[in-house]
């Protein structure tokens, strides 16, 4: 890895360049029911289903150009595959954020840890009683999603919302719904001004503010989330003249419903990860993130 590299993201709809992810190997395959309940799982995952799962992740990523940084798991920490949770990248450095529950803290202080090594700035650090984790973050330009939820309180929001606006970002806050962990399950940014939502996720007031000035698709009701409407995708960005997103195989009306709209969709069994409460957008930490034509100095 050379000593700078180049990284930013300003908007999750631009096209991933460069992005990090921890590849299940030891830590992320527990098996005792006290631990599985710490730590959040709905039941084992199956050893060599989540490492083909996430191998296949890496691959169709790579497929589409995208440059894959592969970090370890954090030693007793099993839910540090979901990488997304620990920092999240701005257009001008990283902000460390606080694991929302007891069992994840520290994870926060190993991605830092990396990040600094690669000579990113940090921008900002939330501090207790603040509580933030990264899917609860979605960039959006101007604009940042952030979610109330159990894992990130007001506090936290309260938090990163001045650390961003002095990026010139404004901080939309809205409730998360019951179903989903994160904000990223209930919703995607596709593209530079479009975003992805779960049909019903939030109350029509709420929509009207916090979607202003976006183009909104509305998902129909998706197999994939519990039987909930789901908005949790991966946006790769135009490749080969397509829009291309990162979706659960298991959401096929939603699956359908992009496609018809001229997405091309690759469609992935996450089944092994669901099992940690996990989505696809969990396992990755966008890295870089360029406008589509935009060259990657790097390249």
């Amino acid at each position: 890895m050379p000593e700078q590299i180049k990284y930013g993201v300003e908007n999750e709809g631009h096209k991933l360049a460069t992005v990090i992810v921890c590849a299940p190997k030891d830590e992320y395959f527990i098996t005792e029911a006290q631990d599985l309940k710490r730590h959040n799982f709905n039941h084992p995952p199956d050893r060599a289903k989540a490492v083909s799962q996430h191998q296949k992740l890496v691959a169709e990523m790579e497929k589409c150009g995208v440059e894959v940084i592969i970090v370890s798991e954090v030693v007793d920490h099993p839910n540090s595959v979901f990488v997304q949770d620990m920092a999240i990248m701005t257009k001008n450095g990283y902000v460390k954020l606080r694991m929302g529950i007891e069992s994840r803290e520290g994870e926060e202080n190993s991605m830092a840890a990396y990040l600094n090594d690669l000579n990113v700035d940090c921008v900002g650090e939330i501090r207790k009683p603040g509580k933030v984790e990264g899917g609860d973050v979605i960039m959006a330009g101007d604009v940042a999603f952030i979610g109330i939820s159990s894992r990130t309180n007001e506090e936290g929001a309260r938090q990163l919302a001045a650390i961003l606006q002095k990026q010139g970002v404004e901080a939309r806050i809205a409730p998360v719904p019951k179903w989903s962990l994160h904000i990223g399950g209930a919703m995607s940014v596709i593209g530079p001004n479009t975003i992805l939502c779960a049909e019903g996720a939030f109350t029509p007031v709420v929509e009207r503010d916090l979607f202003k000035g976006f183009d909104v698709i509305k998902s129909s009701k998706s197999e994939g989330e519990g039987g909930f409407a789901s908005g949790n995708v991966i946006t790769i960005g135009e490749y080969n003249g397509k829009t291309v997103l990162i979706s659960n195989d298991k959401n096929k009306s939603l699956n359908a419903q992009l496609e018809d709209l001229g997405y091309l969709v690759i469609a992935l069994d996450m089944s092994e990860f669901i099992a940690g409460h996990g989505g696809l957008s969990c396992l990755i930490m966008p890295f870089l993130r360029i406008l589509a034509g935009e060259k990657n100095e790097d390249e």
